[in-house]
């Protein structure tokens, strides 16, 4: 037994038992776009520069990459809903999550998975009304995110458990 389980400083795990819905994956996408958008407002800034330099200047190189920041900009709202579609079929193959909190990271359970993910696995989290959600900023790969619904907690008190947890082991964003 260790000194800080003799003692009861010990973390006690936080598990939650869920089912992932489209509107999880709804509010995960509105979140990540949030968090992207806080890392890089450069990105977002050159392309509004790029459709006022539209207006202001009708040369056919303005016209082309402004007409690029736009079709990168739809593609990225159209791309959103596929995702969404595309992350709820997938969730239901893997039927009902359990994910367990502690002091070594996150592990996910499924009729099809048995993951551990380590701390180090993500960077940061931020926090919407119904879920948490886990990201690795710099790569925003699908595996680079995770999102928590809190309704798979068995008690409230545990929200502030988890929140906790995650606050002494990542960034929030």
């Amino acid at each position: 037994m260790s000194e800080r389980e003799e003692d009861g400083t010990a973390e006690v795990p936080v598990v939650l038992t869920y089912r992932y819905t489209t509107e999880d994956f709804r509010e995960t996408e509105r979140a990540l776009w949030r968090v992207i958008v806080r890392q890089r407002p450069l990105l977002y800034l050159g392309t509004i520069f790029m459709l006022v330099l539209l207006f202001v200047d009708l040369t056919p190189a303005t016209v082309l990459i402004s007409v690029g920041a736009v079709l990168q900009v739809v593609s990225i709202i159209g791309g959103t809903h596929a995702h969404v579609q595309w992350l709820n079929r997938e969730s239901e193959k893997h039927g009902e999550f359990r994910a367990k909190f502690d002091a070594a990271g996150m592990g996910i359970t499924t009729a099809l998975r048995n993951d551990a993910f380590g701390w180090s696995d993500h960077s940061h989290y931020t926090e919407t009304t119904n879920l948490f959600l886990l990201v690795r900023l710099g790569t925003m790969k699908p595996a680079d995110f995770a999102p928590i619904p809190k309704r798979g907690l068995p008690d409230p008190a545990d929200v502030d458990r988890l929140r906790a947890l995650l606050g002494r082991h990542l960034t929030r964003v």
